[in-house]
């Protein structure tokens, strides 16, 4: 079963490791540094390949924001850039093969010859 989540979601640091998510479940945090963030409004989010949601190191957090729609404007900014990202990534062809597998480099071709500077 797939399961859909938000790319972004807001986070509330309440204290040392413990945060408020936007489901209103206290949790706790970690973070890559292992310091505790300052308490305010976090945006939240994971990489592309993260299935399960959790606030661990590879969460980032963004902020802190002083109120919850300081997050939310910014958040939405984020939104607007991200959707423009990837429909742009769309929109654009994929990439021609940069090497040409019959003149592939090797140590013979990427050497200057022994005698051309003598």
């Amino acid at each position: 079963m797939d399961t859909h989540y938000e790319k972004f979601e807001i986070a509330t640091v309440i204290r040392d490791f413990w945060l408020v998510d936007s489901d209103s479940y206290q949790r706790k945090y970690r973070t890559g540094h292992e310091k505790p963030l300052v308490p305010g409004f976090y945006i939240v989010n994971w990489p592309d390949h993260i299935r399960e949601r959790r606030f661990n190191e590879h969460a980032e957090f963004h902020g802190p924001f002083g109120t919850r729609q300081q997050a939310q404007a910014t958040l939405e900014q984020m939104q607007k850039a991200w959707k423009r990202i990837v429909s742009t990534s769309a929109d654009t062809p994929p990439m021609p093969e940069l090497i040409d597998k019959e003149a592939e480099l090797t140590p013979d071709r990427c050497l200057p010859d022994k005698g051309a500077n003598d």
